[in-house]
């Protein structure tokens, strides 16, 4: 199904030039619902590629349900964009990518991976939000959650996208949420995917590390990534350390 859609999407964009966008933009502005349909179907496969790269780490979510979450950010960043202030294709893409790390940390599957939240957590998450309100007391009230676990998520729903790092193999588990309220926890698998994407030119080291990470939770990792692909020992740990150092060195950069 999804290779169809990939080839339905594919065979009927059109690039547009800078121009057409211009205009387009304007007619939008003045409701124009066919301008409108116009810049969302130039961006399609766009939400298609950023969904399979969320996917990649993230199995326990359909690409289908990813490409309809994206598509709906999409048509978002399309009734926001101002052409005059950035590029659609940014807009967008900081949208999508937004919208499914929501998605991921708000699944209600239980995800073992270490970077990745609790599903405890994503549940009380969600009760704050439904609880409708910034007061801690009310919150408490509606949600039977304790004043400290909601001072926490608070400040983790509204963190930085990126704000843990690469190394801290500790496990997001509901008692270290309650006890490590001054650390600084947040993060999201799908981000760091995105992250290791840009800082990393070579398709086998991203393969490589992206294959460690998959069984980060195991001891013997490192031997497994290296029989899996078919690697040396010293290999795999220098690709890992030096994708590890280039992370870190990004994540500082944007704090």
């Amino acid at each position: 199904m999804t290779d169809q859609y990939k080839v339905d999407i594919t065979a009927a964009f059109v690039k547009l030039t800078s121009a057409e966008m211009e205009a387009l933009s304007y007619r939008k502005t003045n409701g124009d619902l066919a301008a409108r349909d116009t810049l969302v179907c130039s961006c399609l496969p766009l939400v298609y590629d950023i969904a399979q790269k969320f996917r990649r780490n993230n199995w326990h979510i359909d690409l289908e349900d990813m490409i309809q979450h994206g598509n709906v950010a999409l048509i978002r960043a399309v009734d926001d964009w101002d052409h005059t202030r950035a590029r659609l294709s940014t807009l967008a893409t900081w949208y999508v990518r937004n919208s499914l790390i929501d998605m991921i940390k708000e699944s209600k599957y239980c995800i073992k991976n270490k970077f990745e939240m609790s599903r405890q957590s994503c549940d009380d998450m969600r009760k704050i939000r439904d609880a409708d309100s910034n007061d801690i007391i009310i919150i408490k009230e509606k949600t039977g959650l304790t004043e400290k676990r909601i001072k926490l998520l608070q400040r983790i729903m509204s963190s930085k996208r990126i704000g843990y790092d690469i190394c801290d193999m500790r496990l997001h588990t509901y008692e270290e949420y309650e006890s490590q309220v001054d650390s600084n926890i947040d993060g999201c698998l799908a981000e760091l995917i995105e992250l290791v994407e840009e800082v990393v030119d070579d398709e086998d080291e991203k393969d490589i590390f992206f294959y460690w990470l998959r069984h980060v939770h195991k001891n013997n990792k490192t031997r497994l990534t290296a029989d899996g692909m078919d690697s040396s020992l010293q290999d795999v740990s220098r690709i890992v350390r030096k994708t590890k150092k280039a992370v870190r060195t990004q994540v500082r950069s944007n704090a």
